[in-house]
């Protein structure tokens, strides 16, 4: 779940992004895993779940390093880019913070790498 004011509009980086609407400061966490809005569910759920739910794990869950299911964030944060410099790092296993001051109207960014065990595939092994 975002936990910082935010707005998404098409971005430079890819499709849609997230931008922030207000300074915020390094540490602060931007995101948390809290359920709902998010969510997790395994491989067997997800394609008994059909195509839809295949698709949007496609496009929008992650494998989270050394677990065995998939995430899908519940709310905007489906509109954070990657950057391989993202103003947002790691803090333990469900906190994003920031690595230094996002300004206003600064697209949030994570770095995929740090987290997902297969970024360029939506969390499944292709």
């Amino acid at each position: 779940m975002l936990m910082v004011p935010h707005v998404v509009i098409p971005s430079l980086v890819h499709g849609l992004g997230v931008f922030a609407t207000k300074r915020i400061d390094k540490g602060t966490v931007v995101w948390r895993f809290i359920s709902p809005p998010d969510y997790r569910m395994t491989e067997i759920e997800v394609a008994a779940a059909g195509e839809l739910w295949q698709h949007h794990r496609d496009v929008y869950g992650y494998k989270p390093i050394g677990e065995s299911y998939i995430e899908f964030p519940g709310d905007a944060a489906l509109f954070v880019n990657h950057s391989s410099a993202p103003n947002c790092i790691c803090n333990g296993p469900i906190d994003m913070v920031a690595s230094r001051v996002i300004e206003p109207s600064e697209e949030i960014l994570f770095n995929y790498f740090e987290f997902d065990q297969y970024p360029e595939s939506g969390g499944v092994l292709t």
